[in-house]
Formats: structure tokens, C-alpha cells, sequence
């Protein structure tokens, strides 16, 4: 495992404290998840207007509540 020196703005660091603090979690252990989590891989979503979506969704509602 490596280590890292990091500077943060003050607001950053204060929020990024208190979110970890609320979670139950140290604050290595939250910016740690922040990271894996900005670098894990992107869902590849098809590329599909939101309107076909949308009346895909509505259709299929439509039929569950028949």
C-alpha cells in the first residue's frame, strides 16, 4: 500500500470529514472508496434517446399494473 500527502481546500477537507464521520468511517478509509470509486470502470449505457426510455418504461408499467 502506498502513501500519499494530500492538500485539500479547507471546505473539501471539513465536508470529506464530516460525510466520513456520519458514515461511521476514517477519513483515509472514505477518500480511499472516493478514488476506487472515480476511477472504477463507467457503465456503458446503450445510446438510446430518453424518449424511447421513457415510453419503454411507461409500456412496461402499463402491462405490470393490467
Amino acid at each position: 500500500m502506498s502513501a500519499i500527502s494530500l492538500r485539500l481546500p479547507d471546505s473539501v477537507y471539513n465536508m470529506a470529514r464530516e460525510i466520513a464521520r456520519e458514515d461511521h468511517i476514517s477519513l483515509n478509509q472514505f477518500i480511499a472508496s472516493a478514488v476506487a470509486e472515480k476511477i472504477s470502470p463507467k457503465p456503458i449505457l446503450p445510446s438510446v434517446p430518453p424518449e424511447v426510455l421513457l415510453t419503454s418504461f411507461t409500456l412496461r408499467w402499463r402491462k405490470c399494473r393490467q
